[in-house]
């Protein structure tokens, strides 16, 4: 039965997209009328706010909305966290700037963003009906400052977008939003001679209380209590004491299973008489009922549950029960599990269902949280530092796994959809232990943070701070730990605007570790994070130099790198060897590569990709189309989406130089949009590029040139300003083209222009770009009347076309009726 269950609520979270699932097998909402309503002002207005106090149930009411079909117009639906955005504490030395980043985070989180996307130009570009839901939004509205930056910065430029509806839960009113107020469950004042069923007919609250308890009976296969009328007034009693929240009520059901309802009624009578810590401030009264609720169910259990579930709070995410680590007094970890899933059931604890994710995430309710931290302070309680970092430490292990299985050997069967879940669900809590360790155990800190970069690196999306850089390397003043940290931190910049800084910082990391005098695999990573950034910083030196001494290593030493690091390094030189012009050396080196990641599925995907890319620059088209789609193949078969839109994007540039442009259309528009919208944001600009290139090449009117011209000068200026030079220079070359096309030639000489500067500027001065810059340069000159600057274009050109070796420049088309139509127009003014 329960299986049947769990298939039925997976297919809920399929259809309501990125959107959570509490508690999904509770009775929670039992007034359906809720759900139409919502749903009906949801769709009406463009931002909602559902407004009510604690444990009332509003985050469960929004996914219930969202799950229950009503709401299927919205084509797209995400879901934002605010829960641990919390406003500036001035005593700790906190800004409203943190507080930002750190819902930028979560903001990050739940839509799927690089960490430096342009989040206005993705709110923007969502083209389908779409749902946004911000949770826990209350503790923002209390800082003036932080909500104004968080609604102008993250929450208005969707508000902006006609498709884009949002919906925000929060305990107090939001401005400019819809109001949906969801008030108590509705109860008796007394039984009043009524029957059960009709008690429960009439009264919300009521009903809840009998719902949990038959529910909780019949999950342990216990005999459901007959409950008569003096019951029934206890239970009336009992509901109005929670101020009929639907959490408060739930806390007190679950436990009349095993507790006699007198019994409840006064030990929480006797719960009221004691007093609130002065922390919490004034409570409002259904906030101090919910609190008198927490608090007696908190001290129902034993002294060793107690300290357990304390130690949770460490938890400031959620948890998953297999990164729990044995607790010291439990004999296995089957009991730990057994003691958490108690804890869940007696509502101290949420269980969270989440897309794409097969294990279910258990988390401390916010209130709960709250309570047990500030009982805490109050009473000088510390939790103690063993149990804190076994937890770090499990989450280590974690990792380390998650890196073999994507950086090793793998299975097809691998699912990496689910990994990658895994890790973006968990990366509040990493980030905390980060910043414990740095505190305590500072060379746990060092693992966790480069270790979890390296993951991130690969998933998506980069929100890992850099920040949490800078107290390890004050302390690591040299060392491998220290170099470790480096070439982490020189990744991690280079997605930033100080992306300058990276080479700095990475070569400090192999000056360290050459100091070593010793071989491995640490050195083999930084190498490999050297090569690749030299390369796309265009400081070709170092990556020279890397090449040249791994080359000159002894087999066994190149072996000790690790394989997928040297794998890449010889990546990096068949990169070199094709900007050389010396074709035939960079194909053996590409195909050497991806021989040496036989078997990583993962990894190989990236060497087949730029073996890809390579086969089409050179003109070996048939040779590009096949290991582009064995890339999304592979990729296929790991279930993971995201690589394989930057693929599609590289079939539909190569299908605009074959001339098939109806499949490169298909390719490319299959991808842009998901691009658009979740990024990664460079290969959103490279598929726009794309689908400018693809009409430039279509039947000449008015209207599509236009329209090319626009996309394809949007996407070069774009892909100059991050800095993507082979990209950028393509841009510049299909606009030179253009132009020509539609005898713009004053425009078309500009453009070839850049081009052919460019390409000399950063090193493609051996590649078709430039042939193609060359010929274009040389017939706008001939057309405008500078006779002898296309004749010596056409001679650079024809040495450019000998010179490289093994080149297919002119199986495509557009290069071979440029290249004859130049030699045929100064054929007439060379020399006799």
């Amino acid at each position: 039965m329960k299986n049947a269950r769990r298939k039925r609520e997976e297919k809920k979270v399929d259809k309501a997209k990125d959107i959570t699932v509490e508690n999904p097998e509770g009775v929670y909402v039992s007034d359906g009328d809720n759900l139409d309503r919502l749903s009906e002002v949801i769709i009406n207005n463009k931002m909602v706010c559902v407004l009510g106090p604690s444990g009332v149930g509003k985050t469960r009411l929004v996914q219930q909305v969202c799950h229950s079909g009503k709401l299927e117009l919205f084509k797209k639906k995400f879901e934002i966290d605010l829960e641990d955005v919390n406003p500036p504490d001035n005593e700790e030395g906190e800004t409203v700037e943190d507080a930002f980043k750190s819902a930028r985070n979560a903001f990050n989180r739940g839509i799927n963003l690089e960490q430096n996307s342009d989040l206005e130009m993705i709110a923007m570009g969502i083209s389908v009906p779409t749902l946004i839901f911000i949770d826990n939004y209350e503790q923002i509205v209390q800082n003036n400052k932080l909500d104004a930056k968080i609604r102008k910065e993250l929450i208005d430029p969707f508000r902006k977008n006609e498709k884009v509806h949002i919906i925000i839960t929060s305990r107090i009113s939001i401005y400019r939003a819809k109001l949906f107020e969801l008030k108590p469950l509705k109860n008796a004042i007394s039984t009043e001679g009524l029957t059960i069923k009709e008690l429960a007919d009439r009264y919300s609250a009521i009903k809840l209380f009998f719902k949990i308890h038959n529910q909780l009976c019949f999950e342990e296969g216990r005999t459901r209590k007959k409950f008569n009328e003096n019951d029934c007034q206890i239970i009336i009693e009992l509901c109005n004491s929670v101020s009929s929240l639907p959490l408060g009520i739930r806390l007190l059901a679950v436990r009349s299973i095993d507790k006699e309802l007198i019994d409840i009624k006064q030990e929480l009578q006797d719960t009221l008489k004691q007093e609130i810590p002065i922390a919490f401030g004034d409570l409002s009264d259904r906030q101090r009922s919910l609190y008198n609720a927490f608090s007696w169910s908190f001290n129902l259990l034993k002294p060793e549950e107690k300290r357990f579930f304390a130690y949770l709070s460490f938890f400031k995410n959620g948890f998953f029960l297999k990164n729990l680590p044995i607790w010291p007094s439990h004999q296995n970890q089957g009991e730990t599990k057994d003691t958490a899933i108690m804890l869940f059931k007696h509502s101290l604890l949420r269980y969270m269902e989440y897309p794409n994710c097969s294990e279910p995430k258990y988390e401390m309710y916010v209130f709960a949280r709250q309570m047990l931290e500030i009982t805490m302070d109050s009473q000088d309680i510390s939790l103690q530092h063993e149990y804190l970092e076994a937890i770090c430490h499990k989450y280590l292990d974690r990792i380390i796994e998650i890196e073999r299985l994507i950086f090793g050997k793998t299975s097809q069967d691998l699912n990496y959809i689910e990994i990658v879940k895994e890790v973006r669900l968990d990366l509040e809590n990493i980030e905390n232990f980060i910043k414990w360790c740095t505190k305590h155990r500072k060379d746990l800190a060092v693992d966790l943070l480069v270790r979890i970069e390296r993951v991130l690196n690969e998933t998506g999306p980069y929100i890992i701070l850099k920040e949490l850089y800078d107290p390890l390397l004050q302390h690591f003043k040299d060392g491998v730990k220290r170099s470790r940290l480096l070439m982490s931190k020189a990744r991690v910049v280079k997605s930033t605007n100080l992306r300058h800084e990276s080479m700095d910082l990475i070569i400090e990391a192999i000056n360290i570790l050459e100091a070593e005098k010793s071989i491995n695999s640490t050195l083999g990573e930084c190498y490999r994070i050297g090569t690749y950034l030299s390369a796309e910083l265009g400081k070709f030196e170092l990556r020279e130099s890397i090449i040249e001494k791994v080359l000159n290593f002894s087999k066994e030493q190149q072996n000790a790198l690790g394989i997928s690091n040297y794998a890449f390094i010889i990546l990096e030189d068949a990169k070199r060897y094709e900007k050389r012009g010396e074709l035939k050396l960079a194909k053996d080196n590409f195909q050497k590569a991806a021989g040496y990641l036989e078997g990583y599925n993962v990894q190989l995907g990236k060497v087949l990709n730029y073996a890809g890319i390579f086969s089409w620059r050179i003109g070996d088209a048939e040779m590009a189309e096949t290991y582009f789609k064995r890339c999304i193949k592979n990729y296929q078969n790991l279930g993971e989406d995201r690589w394989i839109l930057g693929f599609k994007t590289n079939l539909a540039l190569l299908y605009a130089d074959t001339g098939d442009l109806k499949r490169g259309k298909t390719e490319a528009e299959e991808a842009y949009n998901i691009l658009k919208q979740e990024g990664p944001y460079g290969w959103f600009l490279i598929n726009k590029q794309s689908n400018g290139r693809l009409l430039a090449r279509m039947s000449k009117s008015n209207g599509r040139f236009k329209e090319a011209e626009e996309i394809l000068l949007e996407s070069y200026q774009e892909l100059k300003e991050v800095k993507y030079h082979e990209s950028m220079v393509l841009g510049s070359t299909e606009l030179a083209e253009l132009y020509y096309l539609y005898e713009k030639y004053d425009l078309a000489l500009d453009m070839a222009n850049r081009s052919v500067v460019d390409c000399e500027t950063y090193g493609l001065a051996k590649t078709m770009r430039y042939f193609r810059a060359l010929c274009l340069d040389g017939l706008t000159n001939y057309r405008i009347g500078n006779t002898e600057v296309a004749s010596k274009r056409k001679i650079e050109a024809e040495q450019l076309l000998v010179s490289v070796r093994e080149n297919n420049w002119l199986t495509y088309g557009i290069c071979y009726s440029r290249w004859q139509e130049l030699k045929k127009l100064t054929r007439a003014h060379e020399p006799q």
